[in-house]
């Protein structure tokens, strides 16, 4: 039974503390031990956290009043559809890891509503949406961590076995 590397579940939602030096040795952990689950994840959610900035700091301003908060929610919405194909992928992974992208997914998509039309209701749902995933993802990190350096299942993560992973 082949097991996903420690870094599989550390890429997280919105509200998560992971540092891109965090992102980059997970990256090259990931990518060496052929984890592409993993890999994908935790380099594309890095990569959101720097555009985001990019988005905000720099082209926000650029983009007329009137469809200052269209951007930023279709960009949300547009990471939403990104997450909803990962959730599926994860449904190889683990049900711990499986619930960290079924609650990611709804934050996204919430969020980026949110910002769109605009309502402040769909958007502090979406907060709370990923307040609950922040708060899974905290577990699911600390499980695959704790199982690792143990060497054996301590917390449990509800692994999802699969077909064996071609290494190619």
């Amino acid at each position: 039974m082949r097991r996903r590397s420690v870094c599989s579940a550390t890429a997280r939602a919105p509200g998560s503390a992971l540092s891109p030096n965090r992102h980059s040795r997970c990256d090259s952990t990931t990518v060496s031990t052929r984890d592409t689950f993993a890999a994908v994840a935790l380099s594309s959610y890095g990569a959101f956290w720097i555009s985001f900035w990019v988005l905000n700091a720099f082209y926000l301003k650029t983009i007329p009043a009137a469809e200052q908060g269209n951007a930023p929610g279709l960009y949300l919405i547009a990471w939403g559809i990104f997450t909803g194909y990962m959730l599926i992928a994860s449904f190889r992974v683990s049900i711990g890891v499986v619930l960290v992208f079924a609650t990611l997914f709804p934050t996204y998509i919430l969020l980026g509503l949110g910002k769109s039309i605009p309502s402040m209701d769909l958007f502090h749902i979406g907060g709370g949406f990923g307040i609950a995933t922040a708060l899974l993802a905290w577990y699911v990190s600390f499980a695959i961590t704790m199982n690792k350096t143990a060497r054996r299942d301590v917390v449990p993560l509800g692994h999802l076995d699969g077909p064996p992973v071609d290494k190619q």
